[in-house]
């Protein structure tokens, strides 16, 4: 296949920036959102406007999505104006957003029945990395249908990780979310104890960086703490999500997570104080309330 027209379902922080890099990299790309402000400065760049999904699906020689959850994935493709019915015999759906594995198999087995490709590419990194383009990508599904979009894979990220089904990718996905909110939570809990004994929070992370501790976002993320600067990378009410969808694949699974459901507390309450819409990074606001302390 060819690839000339990509149409990019989502245009919110993450997509907007994917494609942008799609743009610049000479693709034709159609651009649609549930809230159309949000597309406006992809129009600006060169991208063409549509007023629905089947018109993108009908346009496009592949489809991208990279929306909130599998709720609103599933208004996008299962509709009679979605991608599933309108992508053409042999098309190709990918699907960036973070979402079940059971989701994913579902989706997969849907497309295939319609004589249509179907392939679940969750992203790591955040918008630094969706602007330069070095996400790392797990794409699940045929092995062929990965390699002809490939050189699209190649202009978002920087590596690809090939699975032989969709929902694998997605399983891949939640665990390295897993990582990231256990890591928070640890930082968190570990910035707070230095405030609660005198110590200087700098004093750890520099610890930290020179040992076997180390982890790059234990510093990025620490110093955004210290200087309590919350702007959304990725938001609290995300992670709390994905938390479930991890609680969830893990109970399918009979795999124990008693720490997760400490966490996603942690989470829940974050969101359900207000914090909502601020850096997952935000849910240590809890752990210092707990603590009697204001920030």
């Amino acid at each position: 296949m060819n690839i000339k027209t990509i149409g990019f379902i989502g245009t919110g922080m993450m997509g907007h920036p994917m494609a942008i890099r799609l743009i610049d990299a000479r693709y034709n790309v159609v651009a649609w959102n549930r809230t159309p402000e949000k597309a406006i400065q992809l129009i600006e760049r060169g991208a063409e406007r549509v007023s629905s999904v089947k018109e993108l699906a009908e346009k496009s020689d592949i489809v991208i999505s990279m929306v909130t959850d599998s709720e609103a994935l599933k208004e996008i493709v299962y509709e009679d104006n979605g991608v599933l019915k309108n992508l053409p015999d042999g098309g190709i759906h990918i699907d960036m957003s973070t979402i079940a594995p059971s989701d994913s198999k579902y989706l997969g087995e849907q497309y295939a029945a319609s004589g249509k490709h179907y392939v679940q590419a969750p992203v790591l990194g955040s918008v630094p990395q969706a602007t330069d383009g070095s996400l790392l990508i797990f794409a699940g599904g045929e092995n062929k249908i990965i390699d002809t979009v490939q050189p699209v894979f190649d202009v978002l990220g920087k590596r690809t990780w090939k699975f032989d089904n969709p929902e694998k990718s997605a399983a891949m996905k939640l665990t390295c979310n897993l990582f990231i909110a256990s890591m928070i939570n640890t930082l968190g809990e570990g910035l707070l104890m230095m405030k609660k004994s005198g110590i200087d929070g700098n004093t750890l992370l520099e610890i930290l960086d020179e040992s076997a501790l180390g982890a790059p976002m234990y510093q990025t993320k620490g110093k955004s703490l210290l200087e309590r600067k919350f702007t959304p990378r990725f938001m609290v009410k995300h992670m709390e999500k994905d938390l479930t969808l991890i609680q969830d694949a893990a109970l399918q699974l009979g795999i124990p997570m008693p720490a997760v459901g400490v966490i996603h507390e942690l989470f829940l309450a974050a969101k359900n104080k207000g914090y909502g819409d601020e850096d997952y990074s935000a849910m240590v606001k809890v752990l210092e309330e707990m603590a009697g302390e204001s920030g």
